[in-house]
């Protein structure tokens, strides 16, 4: 096996299997609900079904017994670690408790079968999500999916924006096959209703899109999102908000076929016009700068790229320095700096980087199984073998907890740990773990629906996280649906503004 570290800076296992990334998608919606519905029958087998049994998450320090002999050296972040104990796990993001609060009463007020109570539930679902629970996630989307077909039929905007959100659950959780059907039931769905044309057609196909890629049929893809900048091109022009992002998510596209050349003058154009138009401050164009360091990263142009990391890194002065995006790109800075030959200096970031993770999301969140595995390349890549090890133990097992071991993300993780522990000379406990990640590969692949050759493919370094996002449904007064998502995926990052997926907020 290659003694490969991976570097991962957002998760989203379907561009870590396949390793591209989308930069955004946008969606923006105002239809009635009571749109036109159909009787159509649907059977129980049409629905997806997934293990959704999570296993119980460690809330252990690093030093308690494993499964492997590893020396007890002090470690140098184990005094924050253990000041911090008390919090993995438990924190959870308000708006998911509001949500969860609001579905109970409006389930206890009007009953499971009315529409109000569906839309609390898609809405609860959503805040799980994007809180990290994608496994207790899954069984909400899919009793709100089963009860929009039964009350609403298959036709119907609702349902079509449900089975999006589920899709994106599916795409979360690396069954890529199911997720891809899922969000072609949707794009051709909307198509029937609203017409090729449609922003929110649009939407979906850029979502089908994201999807295809993650199964690596990219030529697919492209000519799909090709499609979708020349109707937004149409329709709004090309200094439109959805137009730009149709733009970034093209250029992502190109880049991860290795077209890396050619995805310049997108990012390029896609910057220029978000300084012009949005102004320096805006988050979008900060994310702007994030992308267009990435691809200049990726021609080894590392000072211009830092440069550029810089002023993405300015969004700290609208956000915050313990919001998620920001983390995002500190990642991205710290990445670059190894690049700099800056190892040393920025082992101290990506320590930083996992204190904040876990003081905002707790252990047991996907980002913070970054920020293990980033925090243990470092210490890696300063020859600290033995102490990398707990940290790359610790996000492969929590990868299992929290991904399941069906996940392709926990793959990575597996392989950076087997890395590890060959550096660290470890030979027996190496040789074992090799074993079973053979036969992971193969486990993975049949779950995830990809060619396990994809496996053999992956890059030495960089690990890209994308994914499209879940709708926003909301219904008010007259019942008609809202959306504003923005799927801004961040080269190897999970970067989102506002929401992260074409999330349903229904209310």
């Amino acid at each position: 096996m290659k003694n490969n570290i991976f570097k991962i800076r957002s998760i989203n296992y379907a561009a870590i299997l396949c390793l591209f990334s989308l930069s955004s998608i946008a969606l923006s919606q105002n239809v009635d609900t009571d749109y036109q519905k159909t009787n159509m029958e649907v059977s129980q087998s049409d629905l997806h079904k997934i293990n959704s049994s999570s296993n119980s998450s460690s809330n252990s320090n690093f030093n308690q017994a494993s499964n492997i002999n590893i020396p007890q050296k002090a470690n140098p972040i184990s005094q924050f670690l253990n000041n911090l104990k008390n919090r993995y796990g438990a924190k959870i993001i308000k708006n998911a408790a509001n949500e969860q609060e609001l579905y109970e009463n409006t389930k206890n007020k009007y009953g499971t079968s009315d529409e109000r109570t569906l839309s609390s539930l898609n809405n609860y679902a959503v805040s799980i999500q994007k809180n990290g629970k994608v496994k207790t996630s899954i069984p909400l989307f899919e009793q709100a999916l089963k009860q929009s077909i039964q009350d609403n039929g298959m036709q119907n905007l609702k349902t079509l924006n449900i089975m999006n959100n589920y899709a994106n659950a599916l795409l979360d959780m690396g069954a890529l096959q199911d997720a891809a059907g899922y969000f072609d039931k949707v794009r051709k769905g909307k198509i029937e209703l609203l017409g090729l044309s449609h922003s929110d057609t649009l939407t979906s196909t850029n979502n089908y899109a994201n999807a295809l890629q993650a199964l690596g049929k990219y030529s697919e893809a492209l000519g799909l999102l090709k499609g979708v900048i020349k109707w937004r091109t149409e329709i709004a022009g090309e200094r439109d908000e959805e137009t730009l992002y149709a733009l970034s998510n093209y250029a992502n596209a190109l880049e991860s076929v290795g077209k890396i050349k050619e995805s310049l003058p997108y990012y390029t154009k896609v910057l220029e016009i978000r300084k012009q138009v949005l102004g320096e401050n805006h988050q979008d164009t900060f994310i702007s700068y994030n992308n267009y360091g990435y691809i200049l990263q990726k021609l080894g142009k590392y000072a211009e790229a830092q440069a550029q990391f810089e002023q993405a890194l300015k969004i700290k002065n609208i956000i915050g320095y313990e919001h998620p995006l920001y983390l995002e790109f500190r990642n991205n800075y710290a990445v670059n700096m190894e690049s700099l030959g800056e190892s040393k200096k920025v082992l101290a970031v990506y320590e930083e980087i996992l204190k904040k993770r876990l003081e905002v999301s707790g252990e047991n969140h996907p980002d913070t199984l970054i920020a293990y595995n980033n925090y243990a390349a470092a210490l890696r890549n300063n020859k600290m073998f033995d102490e990398a090890v707990p940290f790359y133990e610790k996000s492969f097992k929590l990868g299992q907890d929290v991904l399941g071991s069906s996940h392709p993300q926990t793959l990575i993780y597996l392989e950076n740990y087997i890395a590890g522990l060959k550096a660290a000379g470890y030979t027996a406990d190496y040789e074992n773990y090799q074993h079973k990640l053979d036969k992971m590969k193969a486990d993975v692949a049949v779950y995830a629906g990809i060619d396990s050759n994809l496996f053999n493919n992956m890059p030495n370094l960089i690990l890209r996280n994308n994914k499209p996002k879940n709708l926003a449904l909301a219904s008010k007064g007259k019942k008609s649906f809202t959306a504003k998502n923005k799927n801004i995926l961040i080269k190897d990052n999970k970067a989102q503004t506002k929401n992260n997926k074409p999330t349903l907020s229904i209310s």
